[in-house]
């Protein structure tokens, strides 16, 4: 966009730059040069906000603040707040909006394709009912960690933000991918068991009984790094002990004083 250069432009004394004048001796013109321009620069702004220009009609209000749903959205502020309660294939118009997803039943929403929007462009859901699925269309892949997903499923009171990469969609908030963030904790909380913790520390645990002097305990995941320490200890009530010994990353030895006694065992590493 730039000042205008139809006929019979004056010249502001205080910036320099060229505007239209209505005098009686002169009026600069309005070319079509001078509204295509302005015309072109507003829809500039509509469509990076993922908005499909809509015909000028008074009585449907969205058609006449477009302008101003873009400014929000770049704002920080979401244009609009839409209820979903049903499978939907979402447009690029759907950007900048919060989608409430109601409704009964399961259901699948998916999302525009990631190419078709502009880089940065955000989507936010809140789910009040169980299981939406919010699945990926094409083969642009949900991020809600460094691994893709096809679908993230939002049940009752999950909420999720993802933003498009022009080729994927990134999870940047919610706690409907709070799962798949903690994945990399992850447990198996058997009687012979593991828990990952967020310092990268694992606690192993479980139990056996000796078949002879000793007995070869294999851990339920092999310790990426570092075998911290291992305890096993007697579960009765006689003079039977036990120890540990040739410890690895995999597994151990626990050795008794007698056969046919149940022990427990614990293990920490990283």
């Amino acid at each position: 966009m730039d000042y205008t250069s139809s006929n019979a432009f004056a010249t502001d004394v205080g910036t320099g730059q060229r505007l239209h004048q209505q005098s009686a001796a002169v009026t600069t013109a309005v070319t079509d040069q001078d509204m295509n321009g302005l015309i072109w620069e507003i829809l500039a702004v509509i469509k990076a906000a993922g908005l499909a220009p809509q015909a000028f009609d008074k009585t449907v209000v969205a058609s006449y603040t477009q302008l101003l749903q873009a400014i929000r959205s770049f704002q920080g502020s979401f244009s609009d707040l839409v209820s979903i309660t049903g499978s939907v294939t979402l447009t690029a118009s759907a950007t900048g909006k919060t989608h409430l997803l109601g409704g009964s039943g399961s259901y699948t929403v998916t999302l525009p394709l990631a190419a078709s929007v502009p880089v940065g462009s955000v989507l936010s859901f809140a789910a009040s009912t169980g299981s939406v699925s919010v699945t990926r269309q094409g083969s642009n892949q949900i991020f809600p960690n460094s691994s893709g997903t096809n679908t993230v499923v939002l049940n009752n009171g999950d909420n999720l933000t993802l933003v498009s990469s022009g080729s994927a969609w990134i999870a940047t908030g919610g706690t409907a991918v709070l799962g798949n963030a903690l994945q990399s904790f992850g447990n198996s909380l058997g009687a012979n068991g593991y828990q990952r913790l967020p310092t990268g520390l694992i606690v192993q645990w479980g139990g056996g009984v000796t078949a002879g002097s000793s007995v070869t305990v294999t851990f339920p995941v092999a310790f990426p790094s570092q075998m911290l320490a291992a305890y096993a200890t007697y579960n009765g009530a006689s003079s039977a002990f036990f120890g540990t010994n040739s410890i690895n990353s995999a597994q151990m030895t626990v050795t008794g004083n007698s056969v046919n006694q149940t022990f427990s065992w614990f293990a920490i590493g990283k």
